[in-house]
Formats: C-alpha cells, sequence, structure tokens
C-alpha cells in the first residue's frame, strides 16, 4: 500500500490492536444524596416524554394505504416544477436512480465511486455504494476499496425536503479485508428548480475503528440527470482524506 492509503488502514488495524490489549476496569459510581417524590416523579414524566418523542420523531409510520396516498415519488426531482422525490398524491411507489462520482484530493490521489439506490416503497430503501481510491507512487499504484450497503428509513417526506436514515454495512479492501456494522443518514432540499443541496453521511464501526464517508454536494436537476459537485471527506481514526467531487446521477 502507498504512504496516505496505507496510513488510513493501518490506523483500523492498530485501533483494532489496542482495542484487544486493553485490560478491563472497575468504575465505581456512588450517590449519597436524597430525591424527593416530586424530584422523581418529575424525572419520569421528563424522561417519558424524551422517550415518546423520540420515537414519533423517529419511527412513527402512517397506515401502509395513508403513506402510498400521500407520500408518492415523483417522477423525478422537478418533474412538476415545484416537487423534488417526493410529489403529495403522487401514485407512484417507487424510484431508482444510480450515481458515478469522481473524487479528486490532489493529483496523485483519485477515486470512483459508484452508488445505487433501489426503494420499493417511500418508507424504505436499498443503498449500495462501491468507491475505488487510487493512489499514484513513484514505483506504483496503490488502491482502497470501500463498500457500503445500508438499508434506509425514509423519515420525512415533503416535496421540498427529504430526510433519511438507515443500519448497514460497511467493508475497506487494502492488503486485507475489514468489515464492520455502519449507520447512515442523508438529507436533501429542493428551494427552487433545478436546484437541490445534500448531505451525506456513513459510519462504519470496524473492530474499534470508526471509518466515516461524508458529502456536502449541489445537485442540478435536468429531466431525469442530475449533476453534481462538492465536497467529499474520507475518515479512519485521525486519518482523513478531504478533496472534491464531480458526479452524473440519473433518475429511472
Amino acid at each position: 500500500m502507498g504512504q496516505k492509503l496505507d496510513n488510513l488502514e493501518k490506523e483500523v488495524e492498530e485501533e483494532q490492536e489496542d482495542n484487544s490489549n486493553e485490560t478491563d476496569s472497575e468504575v465505581n459510581i456512588s450517590f449519597s444524596g436524597e430525591l424527593s417524590p416530586e424530584s422523581v416523579e418529575t424525572m419520569i414524566q421528563l424522561t417519558g416524554s424524551i422517550l415518546y418523542g423520540t420515537y414519533e420523531l423517529m419511527f412513527h409510520i402512517p397506515g401502509w394505504d395513508r403513506a402510498i396516498s400521500e407520500f408518492g415519488y415523483s417522477d423525478y426531482p422537478y418533474s412538476d416544477a415545484y416537487a423534488g422525490i417526493y410529489q403529495t398524491g403522487n401514485s407512484k411507489t417507487w424510484m431508482l436512480s444510480a450515481q458515478l462520482d469522481y473524487y479528486y484530493m490532489n493529483r496523485n490521489l483519485t477515486g470512483l465511486a459508484l452508488g445505487t439506490l433501489v426503494s420499493p416503497h417511500p418508507y424504505f430503501s436499498v443503498q449500495l455504494k462501491y468507491c475505488r481510491l487510487l493512489e499514484t507512487l513513484s514505483d506504483r499504484n496503490d488502491v482502497l476499496t470501500l463498500l457500503d450497503i445500508h438499508l434506509n428509513y425514509n423519515r420525512i417526506k415533503d416535496e421540498n425536503f427529504a430526510l433519511w436514515w438507515g443500519i448497514g454495512i460497511k467493508g475497506m479492501r487494502g492488503d486485507a479485508y475489514h468489515a464492520g456494522p455502519a449507520l447512515n443518514i442523508g438529507a436533501e432540499y429542493f428551494p427552487i428548480q433545478p436546484l437541490s443541496f445534500s448531505v451525506h453521511y456513513n459510519i462504519g464501526f470496524i473492530g474499534a475503528a470508526t471509518v466515516d464517508d461524508s458529502q456536502l454536494l449541489v445537485n442540478i436537476h435536468i429531466s431525469r440527470l442530475k449533476f453534481t459537485a462538492g465536497y467529499q471527506n474520507y475518515r479512519a481514526g485521525d486519518i482523513s482524506f478531504p478533496g472534491i467531487i464531480a458526479g452524473l446521477g440519473i433518475y429511472l
């Protein structure tokens, strides 16, 4: 592996080794004060409100028939000059899109990423992304690949704003293969045709290390095509690769 990509993979391996060498420690916590019945009741009520509000925000799902009738997909963003991904009252219940991105950190470190989003229902989607990072050295070229697979829950489905999150798996292959569970979150805002602004973040837990990928994007929608430009950062532990990306997407 090369200097930069090798450092990223070593960051994961060293975190795993450090974690395996740690010894268990015991922590004792004591509380000697007293709580009044009113304080206990207030804490219970507050805790219940927080838990209920969190559930409503994250997981509340209306009836299946209502979800289909009220939150259908648009044919493609701005197909009616106003709606983004979702269109109120539209009967389309599925969406399929693909994206190809070019990443540039410097002339010696570039990458290509291919992603697809398959959604059989407005509330759920499967997201796949494969990224190949290439580092050009004086004597050879080195490659690091990343694979993300996520099952997303589409939480906010507004004509001008979409928010989703999910769980999945992140894999990384360099000199060896590493993989672990992952979390994913993203949002897209459609202020006016043909523009949208989106943010994406996913993080994988590979042993004791974290490997994450973040994007801040400006998108231009022309019919079924999407032209993308923005900021991209790959990170493992304390090692990060900030750069720029440009891409082309299509809605089917």
